[in-house]
């Protein structure tokens, strides 16, 4: 329904400009994201974090390796093989906790780089429609069908208007 909506409101507005001679614009945010300076550095602080969470638990893998060695040796005692296994087994925990931890804040950064991205894009469209005289700009519908739209043909209240009348 809600995707209903929106397509009818879009519809709406497209129809409405086919009569005015307002300028509208395109943006494509995934191009943007990809190919722009800011996307870049941004994608680069999450792909450094990876790397990180990636060479720790890479790290522990090697100790773990390096103790699976040493549980071959024939001359430990049973002691000492029972006190390396419970290392092995509080490494492996440790592993899994680094990991669920990574997943959770890598996904957290990448929200909010998408976010911060999306500000600084909205903030770029208001730009350059001041410059530019444009009234709206279009995006694709990954983050919302319009990315900027100036107040001059905003709608809103005469729609709130002709649903309060129908409303009574």
């Amino acid at each position: 329904m809600k995707k209903f909506l929106s397509l009818f409101l879009l519809l709406l507005v497209i129809t409405g400009y086919s009569y005015a001679q307002e300028k509208l614009a395109y943006v494509d945010l995934i191009k943007v994201m990809n190919q722009s300076k800011t996307g870049h550095n941004l994608r680069k602080e999450i792909e450094d974090k990876f790397n990180f969470y990636k060479q720790k638990i890479k790290d522990m893998q090697n100790q773990i390796e390096e103790i699976k060695k040493q549980l071959e040796s024939p001359l430990l005692s049973d002691k000492a093989k029972s006190e390396k296994q419970a290392k092995i087994r509080e490494l492996e925990r440790q592993i899994r906790n680094l990991t669920i931890e990574a997943q959770t804040k890598l996904n957290k950064m990448k929200q909010d780089a998408e976010k911060q991205l999306i500000e600084k894009i909205k903030l770029a469209a208001k730009e350059y429609t001041d410059k530019n005289n444009t009234d709206i700009i279009f995006t694709n519908g990954l983050y919302g069908a319009i990315l900027y739209a100036s107040k001059k043909i905003d709608i809103t209240d005469k729609i709130i208007k002709l649903l309060d009348k129908e409303e009574k």
